[in-house]
Parts: C-alpha cells; structure tokens; sequence
C-alpha cells in the first residue's frame, strides 16, 4: 500500500511559495491524511488549524514512543528525526512538565528583560561590522546566524573561551543532508556540554541555565540533554527567521517601507514572517499512546501523525486571505510555536531577538535588498546556505 501513498516533503520549501505535493495534500478534502514519510515510513498528517491545535493539546499523541526501535521517523537525526529521548514513555507528561518548570523560568519576562540589552548590543555590532563590508554582503553569515548563536550561548552560559568550538560543533549539527555529519556532531556537542558542566556545577552563580541546572542537582546527562533541546528548539530557527524575514520584507517592499515608516508595527511583522516563512514546517513527529480518534480519524497505538505546521498557517478557515503578507495581521493566531503544553518556551526569546534584527536592519539599512535574484538563493534542509544582500 505505502507505493501508492502520497510522499510527505520534508525540510525547507521556498520561503514565497508552498511546495505542490503540500498544496495536493491540503487540497485532497481531508483534514488528516495517510502519507509516506522518509524512506519506508508511514503516518499521518493534519494540514488544518483546528487539527493541529487538537493534536498538541492531546496527551494520547506525546513525543515518546513504546518500542523506539520501530518507530516511523522522517530521517535519522537524532534529535528532529523521530522520537525523543528526552523523557521516558511511561512517564512523559509528568516529565515534560517538570522540565518546562525548571526551564520556564529563563525565558520569563524579568529574565528577558534582563537579557535585552546584550541582545541589543550584540545586533549592533554585527549591524555596525556589516555597514564597514564591501557590497554583497552574506546577510546570513555576518548578522542572522552570529546573533542567534551568541543570544543562546549568553543564555545556556556556554564558557566565553569555547564559543568558537561550540559554534563549529552546531554547524555539524546544523548539516542536515549529511546524517552522519548531524549524528557525529550530536555526540560531539553532547560529549562537550557533559565535560563542561563539572566545572560550572562546581561554581553555579550567574542566571545562565547551565548554572541554575547545576545548582537544582540534576546529573550531567540531563543537563546536558536539556541544553541540546533548547540549542535545536532554538538558534538555527530564529536565525533562520532573521534571514526569511530580511527576504519578505525584502521582496515586499511596500511592508518593508511601512515598517520602516512605523517602527511600531515590528511586533506585527515578527508575528507575519512566523506565520509564513517555513513553508514546509512540520512540528515533531507525535505517537499515539493508545488508539486515538481525532477528527473521524483513527491512529493506532504507535502510529505517528505530523502536525503540518505551514499549511495549518495558511488555513482560510482561521486567516483572511492567508496568502498575503501583511505585517498588520490581526488576530494572527499562527502555530509556529506550537500550542498548549507544548508552546515552545523559547518563543519569548525569539520573539525578542527577531524584533531586534528587524528594528535594527530597517533603521540601519532602509534600502535593503537581495543582491541577486530570489530564484538564485541557496537553501538546505535548516535553512539559506548564503543570503546576499546589499543597500
């Protein structure tokens, strides 16, 4: 039966346009559909609003999996690929609550508050290197990835001294058509983090969450594990968002000059370039605890469902003309950070970080543009390899 399933794409489509075989899904009729996902596996796949706000709310449909082994995934990376490893089946809710307790706190308000001003300082300097630079300049490389990675690195409390090796390691990571890149930089990252945390736990001060880990007495390994979750729930995203972002508005000139004209409306163009810039984002794949109905759909214990992210984004049940982009939206209830007990922590922090970038690439750089054309960008499975730009 699985030749005649339609293949679910993964990774990223362009940032301007879903790819055809999602459309095809979304367009079949059926809010939740049977679909062939990497090389062998089955599942299923919900492409409405409604359904994939059912499914985070669910607690039958978790991340774990009751024999790992034979469970779907969509590729082998360790982390994104399948299912997590973070928590134990038999005890997943309870898990991941404790873990959204001791980790909530660093993207509160007070803490973000407390961290802006290094966000703000760090956005400067990258924005003042770049106006020094010879036109093209590589947008990605000298703004949008060095942000995003030096904000979390300040957040986990990474050694100041290490930050170039821990950089290097998570562009390993970050290499998602090479698995076994991902899978060596993944033990390599971990490895790093396990040997770095003795000497923090031996000195815990400081906000940092290596720090507060330490100082709540959770193993190395735990520790370790959580600062992988946040390093991949969080800077080759929002950095990735920097750079879609600088493209919508890039290729949206009209918003871009209405943006730059009303600072005011920067939290409306961070919501809009969430909503639609990942046009082939999908959340975690979830597994079916016990038989499970949603939507006069049955998924059998173990069977997988994605919560297809990009096109419940675009759903014209939830968004008026959902193919426009319009940094005044409102309401914008998009999914990209998921829903419920399973709203990213991190959206806080990104939230702040893209606000940034956007303010500061409008005031700095009001004539922003792609140095080449749009069709000619680069991109991989996280995101653009090289974003040109010039002003």
């Amino acid at each position: 039966m699985s030749e005649q399933l339609p293949e679910l794409p993964v990774g990223q489509s362009s940032v301007l346009a879903h790819d055809p075989r999602l459309l095809a899904l979304r367009d079949g009729g059926c809010p939740i559909s049977r679909v062939r996902i990497g090389a062998t596996d089955e599942a299923w796949v919900a492409t409405r609003h409604a359904e994939v706000r059912a499914i985070y709310a669910n607690s039958e449909l978790g991340r774990t999996h009751h024999d790992p082994d034979t469970a779907a995934r969509v590729n082998a990376h360790p982390v994104l690929g399948g299912p997590s490893e973070l928590y134990s089946h038999a005890d997943e809710e309870t898990e991941h609550k404790e873990m959204r307790r001791l980790l909530g706190g660093y993207f509160s308000a007070r803490r973000l508050r407390d961290l802006q001003p290094y966000i703000t300082d760090v956005a400067a300097e990258l924005l003042d290197a770049m106006a020094q630079r010879a036109h093209p300049v590589d947008l990605h490389e000298a703004f949008s990835y060095p942000l995003a990675l030096r904000v979390l690195c300040e957040l986990l409390g990474v050694p100041y001294t290490d930050r170039d090796l821990f950089e290097r390691m998570v562009v390993r990571m970050d290499n998602l058509d090479d698995d076994d890149e991902v899978n060596a930089g993944h033990q390599e990252l971990f490895g790093y983090l396990c040997r770095i945390v003795p000497g923090i736990r031996k000195t815990p001060e400081g906000s940092s969450v290596l720090a507060g880990l330490c100082a709540q007495g959770l193993d190395d390994e735990t520790i370790a594990g959580f600062a992988s979750l946040l390093l991949f729930a969080g800077h080759a995203s929002t950095a990735f968002h920097i750079d879609a972002g600088a493209v919508l508005l890039a290729t949206h000139a009209a918003e871009f000059r209405r943006l730059a004209e009303e600072p005011t409306l920067v939290d409306g163009a961070v919501e809009e370039v969430l909503r639609t810039a990942e046009r082939g984002a999908m959340g975690f794949l979830r597994y079916a605890r016990t038989s499970t109905e949603l939507s006069d759909v049955i998924i059998e214990r173990g069977e997988a469902i994605v919560p297809q992210l990009s096109l419940a984004n675009f759903d014209e049940q939830v968004f008026a003309d959902p193919a426009r982009f319009d940094i005044g939206r409102r309401p914008n209830p998009h999914l990209s950070f998921g829903h419920g007990p399973w709203h990213c922590l991190g959206a806080p922090l990104a939230r702040a970080v893209l606000r940034t970038a956007f303010r500061g690439l409008t005031e700095r750089f009001p004539g922003l543009e792609l140095a080449v054309p749009f069709e000619e960008l680069r991109q991989g499975d996280s995101g653009f390899v090289a974003l040109p730009v010039r002003w």
